[in-house]
């Protein structure tokens, strides 16, 4: 008899067997705002081999016969597709099941990155998804290594009459993007289950597979029938079959001597065999098809059920003679090492185009606009325009924090990435190829060097210089200038949004109403704080219609020249007048000002583009 105490655990207890007890998590593609487009650390999109392989090896304990299952069911009224990651235990007393079956769902619930995993409380959800249906006869196949049997044409073969050879899986993971949409197309509900048990070959099975090895060996090598009155004229060649045997089985005892897992991958549906699933699975993961016979049906409808793995004789010899498969054979039939089980047991993934496959999924927004920024005051004067934020986590580091931009169709991407144009240059190119956004945006502060554009006040970029490049000789220093302008377009947009003002009204109303300017910039990687400096002078001499002075802008822009296609949009606020005063102008409050209708500015522009137009070229 089950019960269903405590929440979200399903025990069964039967006199003499223990109690079994089953968990469940219902497990997504993380909701993501941005990075949904394939590149390189795209998310989502799947788990790298390695947080695949390190998620493993972390559930990877033999106490209480855990044993766990990724499954994947279509809803044909919906085209959509649910994934649950269910575990089972067993134990002596109840209260023990029970304890490590908590366990076990709190280990299952570390998922790598991009993913999100909710216990699942209800135990009647819990028995829907250990059961979503009844599988039509006929209508059940596992994917198994594949067998092979032949016969032994050595002089001095065993007396047994077939070799049996037991191919390995593949190791390196095959894109699962063709299976969704193969599942849900489906016109009656099927499920994709990928079950582990992390096991541990008892000595005397390696044993047999190290003596099987050297058998095959001896076989492997042409000689002849011992004792033969006439060696030379019973002499026989190597037996092929037996060298392929002899490399798996060697292989074998190397492979599973440490952590292994006892791998069961089944397709059923409530109709006909999904033949195109299962063979897609066979060739993705090295094996082959097997189509579970009426004798076994039972048997392999019951594993299902409790997260077993069991020997359904008549379907998994493959057409080998009965009695073929024996004890060391059957040892390998259904073991894997830790990079095989990666490949096959796949966690779910957004696809990278196209529609939700997953129920619950939301659709991925068209449009996505990243904003980079220096300083953390910056970082959240964007940041708090924004609405249902989430943080990205690229695999060389780059963080982003994506939300909404309130009655848009904009997504927008945050980040902060410290003074500097090479950090400004690297995280550009990050982006570009990770989130494939519209447009990139560098906004925050910046120094004054005009006197008529007060504090608080906002520069659109048109022109980038960047003021670095030269040759100094005793005669002075000699400019060799690069700039790049802002792409028209862009410039057009923003003049039309920021025209009005309304986008820089402060909530005091005796406070100033700031003014977007349209002009050249200089960027370095030198803070100017000295109207009299040598930088300053060289400014005013070389860059004379350049009005502010900051430090990121010529390494975003540069890196949009170099990339192509990328359009840039410097934005700052003016929040001192590098004149040797930045101290004073920063303790009365000019930084946060000058942040905030940046920012406002910045989305203000972002805003008022069509986020269902085409993109537009850059630089």
């Amino acid at each position: 008899m089950t019960d269903r105490q405590p929440a979200g655990v399903l025990v069964n207890s039967a006199p003499g067997y223990g109690s079994s007890a089953w968990i469940g998590l219902r497990v997504l593609p993380a909701p993501v705002h941005a990075g949904w487009h394939p590149g390189p650390g795209a998310q989502p999109g799947p788990p790298s081999p390695q947080e695949q392989r390190g998620w493993l090896a972390a559930q990877w304990q033999t106490a209480w016969l855990r044993r766990f299952e990724i499954r994947y069911t279509s809803d044909p009224a919906s085209g959509l597709l649910t994934c649950t990651l269910l575990g089972a235990v067993q134990a002596a007393e109840p209260a023990d099941a029970i304890g490590a079956a908590v366990a076990l769902r709190d280990d299952l619930c570390r998922l790598p990155p991009g993913l999100r995993a909710e216990p699942i409380t209800d135990g009647d959800e819990l028995l829907a998804r250990l059961v979503p249906f009844a599988a039509a006869p006929g209508s059940t196949a596992e994917i198994r290594k594949l067998l092979r049997g032949a016969s032994f044409h050595h002089l001095d073969a065993p007396p047994r009459a077939l070799g049996v050879d037991v191919r390995p899986l593949r190791t390196d993971p095959v894109s699962w993007d063709p299976l969704w949409p193969m599942l849900t197309a489906l016109p009656d509900p099927a499920t994709v289950s990928i079950g582990l048990r992390p096991y541990r070959l008892p000595d005397s099975h390696l044993g047999w597979l190290r003596l099987l090895a050297k058998e095959y060996g001896r076989l492997a090598a042409a000689g002849s029938r011992q004792g033969a009155p006439n060696p030379f004229l019973n002499r026989s060649g190597a037996d092929p079959f037996a060298a392929a045997a002899q490399q798996t089985f060697g292989e074998a005892v190397e492979r599973y001597a440490d952590r292994a897992f006892r791998l069961r991958v089944s397709v059923s549906s409530a109709g006909g065999l999904p033949t195109q699933v299962t063979g897609f699975l066979a060739d993705a993961l090295g094996g082959a098809a097997v189509q579970i016979a009426p004798p076994d049906e039972a048997a392999a409808a019951r594993a299902l059920r409790t997260l077993d793995h069991v020997w359904c004789e008549t379907s998994y010899r493959q057409g080998l003679p009965e009695g073929a498969v024996q004890d060391p054979e059957l040892s390998l039939t259904d073991l894997v090492d830790p990079a095989q089980a990666a490949a096959a047991f796949r966690l779910p993934y957004a696809p990278a185009a196209g529609p939700a496959v997953f129920a619950g999924q939301p659709e991925p927004p068209s449009a996505v606009v990243v904003v980079l920024t220096a300083l953390k005051l910056e970082y959240l004067a964007v940041r708090e325009l924004l609405t249902g934020h989430q943080t990205l986590r690229h695999e060389d580091g780059l963080i982003v924090e994506a939300g909404t931009l309130p009655g848009t169709g904009w997504t927008v991407a945050v980040a902060e990435l410290g003074p500097g144009t090479m950090s400004a240059a690297s995280a550009t190119q990050v982006v570009r190829g990770w989130l494939r956004p519209r447009a990139v945006f560098f906004v925050g502060v910046a120094g004054g060097l005009r006197r008529e554009i007060p504090l608080g006040d906002v520069v659109v970029a048109t022109k980038v210089y960047a003021y670095g490049g030269g040759r100094e000789t005793d005669q002075g220093f000699q400019a060799r200038p690069q700039a790049w302008p802002a792409p028209e377009w862009l410039l057009q947009e923003a003049r039309l949004a920021l025209r009005s003002g309304d986008w820089g009204r402060p909530r005091d109303p005796a406070a100033p109403v700031p003014e977007a300017h349209f002009k050249p910039i200089a960027a370095g990687d030198v803070l100017l704080d000295g109207d009299e400096s040598a930088l300053a002078r060289r400014l005013r001499e070389h860059y004379q219609d350049a009005v502010a002075v900051e430090m990121e802008g010529s390494g975003v822009a540069h890196a949009a020249h170099l990339l192509g296609g990328l359009s840039v949009l410097i934005v700052r606020g003016i929040s001192d007048h590098a004149d040797g005063r930045k101290g004073a102008a920063d303790r009365e409050g000019s930084q946060p000002r000058a942040a905030t209708n940046a920012a406002r500015a910045a989305l203000a522009v972002i805003a008022a583009l069509d986020p269902h137009a085409p993109p537009r070229g850059g630089h």
